[in-house]
């Protein structure tokens, strides 16, 4: 009899262990999921990261001025960034990088088309850096190709 109910006790056992691991995936099972809204015909202003001469990109920063169309690649050699967005001068100097953290602009940008623009540029006064270098992008994306020509002509600097 005690050998039965020793038996039932397992069996129990067993069966919730099996239930709880079936509703309890491992850590190293569980996937992050977010909503991803992609931008339609929408103009966003970015402030570049890595921007300046702490990052050697003083020559890029200077290239550049307000109104001047700018290159967003991806960057696939970044080591610490897989989806890195680099933003580059014409002939292809880096300037910086679009921050990331912001999925719904990268995968916007996946879709293509866009274009950018140089919408602002300081220097700023840094206790750490000495001076802050700062540039801001106009990004605009979710618009049909045509769309995408007829905005580039519109904003083209002259």
């Amino acid at each position: 009899m005690a050998i039965v109910i020793i038996l039932i006790l397992i069996a129990a056992i067993a069966y919730f262990f099996k239930d709880y691991s079936d509703s309890n995936p491992s850590p190293t099972t569980v996937t992050y999921e977010y909503e991803v809204h992609y931008y339609e015909r929408e103009n966003q202003v970015i402030e570049l990261k890595g921007v300046g001469p702490y990052y050697d990109r003083e020559d890029a920063f200077d290239a550049v001025e307000v109104g001047d169309e700018v290159l967003v690649e991806w960057d696939l050699d970044n080591p610490y960034d897989s989806d890195a967005m680099g933003v580059y001068t014409q002939s292809m100097d880096l300037i910086g990088y679009i921050p990331s953290g912001m999925p719904s602009i990268i995968e916007t940008l996946h879709r293509g088309p866009f274009f950018a623009t140089i919408k602002k540029k300081k220097i700023e006064p840094s206790e750490r850096y000495g001076q802050f270098y700062r540039i801001y992008i106009n990004l605009w994306m979710g618009y049909p190709e045509e769309e995408i020509e007829e905005l580039r002509t519109k904003h083209q600097k002259t």
